[in-house]
């Protein structure tokens, strides 16, 4: 009783994604456990770099990791229809090949020691 710090054993978790050589510009990173008892996480990606804060970090354990980040669909914006008729805009399109989120097989280990830094590289040429 009365524990302060990261009773959990949370480590902060940092590191870089990139798609063919490139930073990803903005998307979503998450860890799910393999392991029964275990805590999933997930951060933002922006420029090509996440960060989670201990207090939302991932305790020891493997972790399969999901990357999603989409394309912006162009604005078609038409000032000559009123509001509400306009057809919805199509979806987003996903960058992040499937084996790298919904069938993801990409797993990472955090060890009591760390390093909890991990860089991933993403190719989506030549597939």
């Amino acid at each position: 009783m009365g524990c302060t710090g990261n009773s959990a054993g949370r480590k902060a978790i940092t590191g870089t994604v990139n798609l063919d050589g490139s930073p990803v510009a903005r998307g979503t990173i998450n860890f799910q456990p393999l392991e029964s008892g275990r805590t999933s996480s997930g951060a933002v990606i922006e420029a090509g770099k996440f960060a989670i804060p201990a207090d939302k970090g991932l305790p020891v354990g493997k972790y399969r990791v999901e990357v999603y980040a989409t394309a912006a669909a162009p604005p078609t914006p038409d000032l000559n229809t009123p509001p509400g008729s306009a057809p919805p805009p199509p979806p987003s399109k996903q960058l992040i090949p499937p084996d790298w989120n919904e069938s993801s097989k990409q797993t990472i280990e955090v060890k009591k020691e760390g390093p909890f830094n991990f860089a991933f590289e993403i190719a989506t040429k030549g597939k």
